[in-house]
Parts: C-alpha cells; sequence; structure tokens
C-alpha cells in the first residue's frame, strides 16, 4: 500500500511540476546510483552496498557509484573527506580473495573488518 501511495505522490508531483529540477533522491529519473548498487543515507553518513558472486563486477559497480556520488557532490559544491571514507567488505565466498580496490578523489579507500554506522 505505502509503495502504491509513494507511487501516486511522485507522479504527481513530477507531472504538476512541484518539485525542483535539483531535487533527487526518491525520483527514479534523477538516481545518482547504478542499478545494482542500494544505498542508505542517514544525517552525514552515506553507505552504499553491491552484492554478487562476480567480485570484479562488484568493483565496477562500486566504482561507478563513488565517481557518479562525486561527480553530484562537486556539482552542489560538497565534498567528502577522505579521512572519515571506509570500505567494509563482507564475504561468503571461500578461499583467498581479494579486497575490492575502490578509489575516492584518486586514493584507494582503506579496507576494514567493521565500522559504526549510525
Amino acid at each position: 500500500m505505502e509503495r502504491m501511495v509513494n507511487g501516486q505522490l511522485a507522479y504527481a508531483f513530477e507531472t504538476k511540476g512541484v518539485l525542483s529540477k535539483y531535487q533527487s533522491g526518491f525520483r527514479h529519473s534523477r538516481e545518482q546510483l547504478p542499478p545494482y548498487v542500494t544505498g542508505s543515507l542517514f544525517m552525514n553518513d552515506l553507505q552504499i552496498s553491491c552484492a554478487s558472486v562476480n567480485m570484479a563486477f562488484i568493483e565496477r559497480q562500486l566504482q561507478t557509484a563513488v565517481a557518479a556520488i562525486t561527480k553530484w557532490a562537486d556539482n552542489n559544491g560538497l565534498i567528502f573527506s577522505f579521512q572519515n571514507t571506509l570500505c567494509v567488505h563482507f564475504c561468503k565466498l571461500r578461499g583467498l580473495h581479494s579486497d575490492p580496490e575502490i578509489l575516492l578523489y584518486g586514493q584507494s579507500i582503506p579496507v576494514v573488518s567493521e565500522q559504526r554506522f549510525l
């Protein structure tokens, strides 16, 4: 029921031009993340994730998402703190495999075993 109401409201807002053209978030046409990447934003904490058995696919999707998000941030006068940016690698795969290498502003985001998220 909630999804239906949300869809109707979004359609009404879009067709009547109620929202600013710079408003993004729930608007499907203004989504900054690739289709296989999900995200969560609370206050000033952003979390993005991707699930797959193919590590190269995950790395490519997350790097695309980081590039899109940083481009959006640059266009809107925001900047991400590299010191507060971390990568947590959750994995069920057996055997040895490398951690993803995701770049932010040309530097590799450090991979840690745990991080607190609001």
